[in-house]
């Protein structure tokens, strides 16, 4: 008899250990406080580079656009263009556009004089983030202000931003955002017809300035102004939503 409560209380403890094991590993594997699933990246990386010639030590920021077109905070920046114009950042991953990459400052070699051109600090120079590369040029800076001019005339800001965009692509057979100048031999036929319209921009103004009008102007104001004279299809002196196009003078 003693024997049997002896086997008896045996069994029971071995079943309770059993159970006690089982129970600890069905809370391991279902309460573990670490997964073993794979890590979402928290950034995303970007780059792109800006143009006129290629401008040096500019520095570049990433912003909002507000639904009403305009400029909202920096996300992400700044960071500063190498030799040839080019950036490399990162934007949060799960953060929604648009974006806009805003340049400011930096030097480039004038196309028709050869002499450096300082861009001021207050001299900005956009172009919208298509993807995670994109340029900031004066074509770019074009596409963004009729943008703008759209959604002050009641466009919703993503189908401005793709009516202007179409309608840069018609204009110049290439997309400025997406395309990236270059005259180099080995470069693309939209890549050196790009080169080629921005030097056209550089030729132009150096033509107003040797006819004796705007001397007192920078080059990169210039150019700028003509890209915002063409906002509205034409050269005329008006932008996009049809006032006169001021240009310092000194």
């Amino acid at each position: 008899m003693r024997g049997m409560r002896t086997h008896r209380r045996t069994s029971v403890t071995v079943c309770m250990v059993a159970a006690l094991a089982f129970a600890l590993a069905l809370a391991s594997s279902c309460g573990s406080n670490n997964p073993t699933g794979p890590t979402l990246p928290t950034t995303t990386s970007i780059r792109g580079s800006v143009h006129q010639g290629p401008v040096a030590g500019a520095r570049v920021d990433i912003r909002h656009v507000r639904p009403d077109g305009t400029i909202g905070e920096v996300i992400s920046g700044s960071y500063t263009t190498d030799v040839n114009g080019d950036w490399a950042g990162t934007i949060p991953a799960a953060l929604p556009g648009p974006f806009l990459i805003a340049s400011t400052g930096g030097t480039y070699i004038d196309e028709v004089t050869g002499t450096p051109v300082t861009i001021g600090a207050g001299t900005p120079m956009y172009g919208f983030l298509l993807g995670t590369s994109s340029q900031v040029t004066p074509l770019t800076h074009t596409t963004f202000l009729a943008t703008q001019a759209l959604v002050a005339r009641g466009t919703w800001l993503t189908s401005a931003m793709t009516l202007a965009n179409s309608r840069a692509l018609t204009a110049f057979g290439f997309n400025p955002s997406t395309t990236i100048p270059s005259a180099a031999p080995t470069a693309g036929l939209d890549q050196k017809k790009y080169a080629g319209l921005l030097g056209g921009l550089a030729t132009l103004v150096n033509d107003i300035v040797a006819s004796g009008a705007f001397t007192r102007t920078s080059r990169i104001d210039l150019v700028l102004a003509l890209a915002s004279d063409m906002t509205n299809g034409k050269l005329d002196g008006l932008d996009a939503r049809g006032n006169g196009i001021l240009v310092p003078t000194d």
